[in-house]
């Protein structure tokens, strides 16, 4: 497990978030189809965010990428996808309206610069994490 998958199912337990609950309840679906909902803005909330704590099951980078930016993805969703091995979803997490400060902190200590700029253009950061940003090397 990576530091920030380790990270991320930190975040996730306290945010009440049980990544076995959502398992026994996940239905599979293909990738096409689970692709479809996840970039659906219609698609609840709550399968949003299994799909996400679900997403080690699709190696298609594009599902969990529609996901991070879904604008409804909630803040649960976005603890599993700050970990992802994309860049490119966590950049998409990085600029979510419904990013958390848990989330912005561990995105704050990213390896990638570009997710750690995209994060500090985001207007639901706060000054912490600016501050922590704006004193970045890169």
């Amino acid at each position: 497990m990576t530091e920030y998958a380790s990270q991320a199912t930190s975040l996730s337990h306290e945010n009440g978030v049980s990544q076995n609950t959502l398992l026994d309840d996940y239905d599979e679906a293909d990738v096409e189809t689970t692709l479809s909902s996840a970039g659906n803005p219609w698609t609840p909330p709550e399968d949003l965010l299994r799909i996400a704590v679900n997403s080690d099951q699709y190696d298609d980078e594009d599902v969990r990428y529609a996901v991070a930016s879904n604008p409804h993805t909630p803040p649960e969703a976005l603890v599993f996808l700050a970990s992802d091995g994309s860049s490119d979803v966590r950049r998409m997490v990085a600029k979510h309206k419904a990013i958390t400060e848990s989330v912005s902190e561990l995105l704050a200590a990213d390896e990638d610069y570009m997710v750690r700029t995209t994060l500090a253009s985001n207007e639901k950061v706060s000054t912490e994490i600016l501050d922590t940003l704006a004193g970045d090397e890169e």
